[in-house]
């Protein structure tokens, strides 16, 4: 026996299979776009973890530059 998928929109119930085409189409919308933002977010993460990575090996040269040259 399969169950039906549940949506849960704003503490409502409602049942997939109780849904209208569109209703459906709108859904398949929002999970396409809700893993969008999380892939994003990821992406975002990742880049600000590599920024600060070029950020500290930047400094480091520089630092050393400052060491030699003095």
């Amino acid at each position: 026996c399969l169950m039906n998928n549940i949506i849960n929109i704003d503490g409502k119930e409602y049942k997939e299979d109780d849904l209208s085409e569109v209703q459906i189409k709108l859904l398949n919308k929002i999970h396409k776009w809700q893993n969008e933002c999380n892939n994003l977010s990821d992406s975002l993460e990742c880049a600000n973890k590599l920024k600060e990575a070029y950020i500290k090996e930047l400094k480091y040269s520089l630092l050393n530059k400052k060491s030699k040259v003095g």
